[in-house]
């Protein structure tokens, strides 16, 4: 099987290079026909170079796949795929809408913008043949805002970037207990719950918080921390992708998200999976997405979300619990591996691309 990666997208994402180099890993050849977005090309610039590009490499391929945050580009995907008489998929990751206008609140729920974002969303998911999910509770969304059929949507979980995330060394007992944050400073990730956390575990001189990133809400993070008073808690700069598991090397403990959005109950972000990857004990906000791909007590421990007080309390027991936390390390990262790694992501994927290219040549 030959697959075209079609659309503007950044290569080194966790969504698109855990999807590409998993399908490689499954015996499937991987084209690319991409215009980065951060080019700055107007559409009809960007369209002009994805037709040249396409052109270039011709038929030799069996189905398309328009990866994450293409909304815009599947106008042009979709009459080049039924031209070329091959599938379209999308896999979106996310919703333009629910991101902008009911998580980030960017845009206003009513008026044009709003509008603007549900047709974007709505004409990717209508025009390609099939449209992959994270999680169930996102195919499930889709289905009910968008009206996607159900046979069209399938299930492609994140999965973890075993090329870049493997097991670090064990941090036993005896010394400070760093408890650590990665990722954007957005609602769904609920960091003002953590500072929350980080305020009523003030007294625990052993604890300490390292928060690793930036965002939307970055300004409110820093003003709660200087408004509390925290001295357990260090600010830390982005890092860039590949840096990632030597920052997070001293964490005894990794957060996933605490956010009290809708959103946050859907999805299982990929810092649980890396984290996992390198055989680290994981809190994350418990969530129908969460118990979906993991059992809480025996992969990850699962909090309340939204919940500062059950944050603080399941950290104060893996900070108790040495025992706990590398069972929850061994069994989670165990689990990963044999589940979402980058190969067994890209099974999954090459299955339903098989059946996806059946069904179109029937």
């Amino acid at each position: 099987m030959k697959v075209l990666f079609f659309g503007s997208y950044d290569p080194d994402y966790p969504r698109n290079k855990i999807l590409r180099e998993g399908l490689a890993l499954a015996g499937v050849t991987v084209l690319e026909c991409n215009v980065p977005f951060w080019e700055g090309l107007r559409f009809h610039d960007r369209y002009r170079r994805l037709l040249r590009a396409v052109w270039n490499i011709g038929n030799g391929w069996d189905v398309m796949i328009t990866p994450e945050f293409n909304q815009k580009n599947i106008p042009l995907a979709a009459p080049l795929a039924a031209y070329y008489r091959r599938p379209l998929v999308f896999d979106p990751l996310v919703s333009f809408y629910n991101t902008n206008v009911e998580d980030r609140q960017r845009v206003g729920s009513k008026g044009t913008g709003a509008f603007i974002q549900k047709a974007w969303d709505k004409t990717g998911f209508l025009l390609a043949d099939n449209v992959w999910a994270d999680t169930n509770e996102h195919k499930k969304y889709f289905h009910k805002k968008f009206n996607v059929s159900l046979k069209s949507l399938d299930v492609v979980p994140v999965g973890a970037d075993d090329d870049v995330f493997s097991p670090s060394p064990w941090r036993g007992a005896g010394r400070e207990f760093v408890v650590a944050f990665l990722g954007s400073y957005v609602p769904l990730h609920g960091v003002e719950c953590i500072m929350e956390a980080a305020l009523l575990l003030k007294s625990e001189k052993r604890i300490r918080f390292k928060l690793i990133g930036s965002g939307q809400v970055f300004d409110r993070i820093k003003a709660m921390r200087e408004l509390y008073a925290l001295p357990n808690v260090d600010m830390l700069p982005s890092v860039l992708y590949r840096e990632i598991p030597q920052a997070m090397s001293d964490a005894d403990v990794c957060l996933g998200v605490f956010g009290g959005t809708d959103k946050a109950s859907r999805v299982v972000p990929n810092k649980v999976y890396a984290a996992l990857a390198m055989r680290k004990p994981v809190v994350t906000g418990d969530s129908p997405a969460i118990r979906e791909m993991f059992e809480d007590g025996v992969h990850l421990c699962a909090c309340k979300m939204a919940d500062p007080l059950a944050l603080a309390d399941a950290i104060r027991l893996l900070a108790d619990s040495p025992e706990l936390r590398r069972s929850l390390a061994w069994q989670g990262h165990e689990f990963v591996m044999k589940n979402f790694s980058r190969k067994m992501i890209g099974e999954r994927a090459k299955r339903i691309l098989a059946r996806t290219v059946e069904e179109r040549n029937k």
